[in-house]
């Protein structure tokens, strides 16, 4: 019998190679065989992948193998592997055995990848006149073979064209062999005191790559010297847990208008180490783009070509590294402690090993998630005074000074290292019992500022309505001049005092009107609130506030100077600020010589709102505007008006704290 056996041969890029098929006799003849062949298209067609062939092969007695050669004619096309076949036809002196076999021709041929192109962020001073060049470089991830190019266009920021700088767009074209071009933008120079600006640039329509980093932020940084007093601290805290139910994201932070962020929680562990305490909101969270800064979605996977392929910071952490980029005077701090998470605080400051370990651990924190620029202390509190459970003794306030200079000392060390600065802060209380065990002349050597917690004087654990935030005349010197004048006689620079306001308030039920609204009347429980009973983030009492038929009346309390809301109908009494609460305390702060404002916490705030407290407050201590021009902006004006002259005017600052 007579067969034919399969073949393979590879393409080659070019000419022809040669697919040979085999045709055997199944034993020696002793008489002469002939067997006809032909080729036939299987996914490979005649003419393009190779030569059609036919012929008779002759075997002469003895002989039992011959060969039928296919020319296949090469390419450098990436394509499947492709076969045709030959088939043996009218046999003589022998049978049919195996008629048909299949020839393979096998792709040789490699894709080429193209390059990504990426465009890197960049900074420049602005200069004082002229125009400076802010060089954005553009590279490729590999050298490309044949021409690339790539659009580009800026875009404001914080920034102005025009006024900032040149806008600029246009395209950029690579040689091949070539790997980086840079994108030039004119920085127009002045004197102006400014913040730092950005613009961003993108790029968009490659050819022959695909787009890597799309988009950079060119920062142009202030070198105008400010010829003024310290700059102010105008601080928020942002908590963790915002992004969930009250739908708070790192993206309605309103950057433009503090210069600290303070984000919180850390945990403190007994052995002394720091640890996240809710790690998929701080480093795992994808955001979408509605949620994000930079208005991009976060991806759970990114091809290996892509950078962010290899990020392993996301969530809050990496929504704020963003912000900053957006706001690049912004600081941010991380706060450790707080209500809940403060039990463990005297026992680590009690020994040497705990304050060394939480030290360490402190720097190694700072120097993995580096878009932080210092710690702030929440210990609540030393000597007792904070939640059920939590460690406590009569030694904390002199451990807590032994702490701080530990930590001090470490951050002293990175900044030698880092060339950065880090900021070390503590908040602290405003409640004259718990200042007494909070050693405030053995801390502050160590402190930038105290973030003065003047809120809480008062609320739900009584069962009497009062002020949260008065700021005088608590006949139990619960107040905010009491606890600022405590700090004074304590040795601490003015300087070294940011003054705390509430973004939220304390509120009961069951309260009767009693002629002045529900103040000091006593309560049957606590207010609905917001989120907690006895508790309403301010934009959501404002709103019902602003609701000409909630029930709402705002008072003002002119003995005390502070704020408050009585609802008659349902019985409801809370603390409350205003903008003009915010502007008197601002400017009184300001007279004294303090150092900033802080708020707890901006979640709570009425973010964008012309009632925005965080605005009254940016706009008292930067714009330098006045009680009456913040008033004037306000429409909570209507207060009836309890005590005093009946007249809300600046707040008086005595010679003795003139003097301090």
């Amino acid at each position: 019998s007579v067969s034919i056996a399969n073949a393979t041969v590879a393409e080659g890029n070019s000419g022809t190679s040669t697919l040979g098929f085999t045709v055997a006799l199944s034993k020696a003849s002793t008489d002469p065989v002939s067997v006809g062949y032909a080729t036939a298209n299987g996914t490979a067609t005649a003419g393009q992948d190779y030569t059609a062939t036919s012929g008779t092969l002759t075997f002469a007695p003895g002989v039992t193998s011959q060969t039928v050669n296919v020319g296949v004619i090469g390419d450098t096309t990436v394509e499947p592997n492709e076969t045709l076949t030959v088939t043996l036809t009218s046999p003589s002196g022998a049978t049919l055995g195996t008629a048909t076999a299949t020839g393979t021709i096998t792709n040789d041929d490699v894709a080429v990848s193209l390059p990504s192109v990426s465009i890197a962020n960049t900074s420049v001073a602005e200069g004082d006149s002229g125009t400076s060049n802010m060089a954005f470089t553009v590279s490729l991830s590999k050298a490309a073979t044949s021409t690339v190019t790539v659009g580009y266009a800026s875009t404001d920021g914080t920034a102005t064209a025009g006024s900032d700088y040149t806008a600029t767009s246009g395209t950029l074209t690579f040689a091949p062999g070539v790997t980086s071009q840079t994108v030039n933008v004119g920085v127009i120079g002045d004197t102006t005191v400014e913040p730092s600006e950005t613009l961003t640039v993108t790029l968009t329509s490659p050819s022959g790559a695909t787009l890597g980093t799309a988009t950079a932020t060119g920062v142009i940084t202030n070198d105008d010297a400010v010829v003024a007093a310290q700059e102010p601290v105008l601080a928020a805290y942002f908590p963790e847990w915002g992004i969930y139910g009250r739908d708070f994201q790192p993206a309605d932070i309103p950057g433009d208008q503090i210069n600290r962020l303070i984000y919180s929680f850390l945990d403190l562990k007994p052995s002394g180490e720091v640890a996240i305490y809710d790690t998929y909101a701080a480093v795992e969270k994808r955001f979408t783009a509605a949620e994000s800064v930079s208005g991009e979605a976060d991806q759970w996977y990114y091809p290996p070509s892509d950078p962010r392929s290899q990020q392993t910071v996301w969530g809050n952490f990496n929504q704020i590294a963003e912000l900053k980029q957006k706001y690049p005077d912004l600081k941010v701090n991380i706060a450790i402690g707080g209500w809940t998470l403060s039990s463990n605080f005297s026992t680590v400051a009690s020994t040497a090993q705990g304050r060394e370990t939480m030290a360490n651990s402190i720097v190694n924190f700072l120097t993995t998630y580096q878009m932080f620029d210092g710690v702030d202390f929440d210990w609540e509190y030393p000597g007792g005074g904070g939640l059920d459970g939590n460690s406590a003794s009569p030694n904390d306030g002199a451990n807590y000074a032994l702490l701080l200079q530990e930590v001090r000392s470490k951050l002293d060390d990175l900044e030698q290292q880092t060339g950065r600065t880090y900021e070390l802060t503590v908040a602290s209380p405003a409640g004259y019992d718990k200042i007494a065990n909070f050693n405030l002349a053995g801390l502050a050597p160590s402190v930038d500022y105290f973030n003065l917690m003047s809120y809480d004087f008062h609320g739900t654990w009584e069962n009497t309505t009062g002020h949260q935030s008065a700021f005088t005349g608590d006949p139990n010197g619960y107040d905010i001049k009491t606890a600022v004048d405590l700090y004074l006689a304590s040795g601490v620079d003015p300087s070294k005092i940011v003054l705390g306001a509430p973004l939220y308030t304390r509120a009961w039920s069951g309260v009767a009107d009693g002629g002045d609204g529900g103040y000091l009347e006593t309560a049957s429980g606590k207010a609905p609130g917001s989120f907690e009973a006895g508790v309403y983030d301010y934009k959501d009492l404002l709103a019902q506030l602003q609701d000409p038929n909630s029930g709402w009346e705002l008072y003002w309390d002119d003995n005390a100077q502070a704020a408050y809301l009585y609802n008659k109908s349902l019985g409801l009494y809370s603390s409350f600020e205003t903008p003009t609460s915010i502007a008197q305390k601002a400017d009184w702060a300001q007279a004294l010589g303090l150092r900033g404002m802080m708020f707890w916490d901006i979640s709570n705030d009425a973010v964008g709102s012309p009632e925005s407290l965080v605005t009254a407050g940016y706009n008292a201590w930067v714009q330098h505007e006045d009680l009456a021009t913040i008033r004037s902006g306000s429409t909570l004006t209507d207060e009836v008006i309890v005590g005093g002259d009946g007249v809300i005017t600046d707040l008086p600052v005595t010679p003795n704290e003139l003097l301090a």
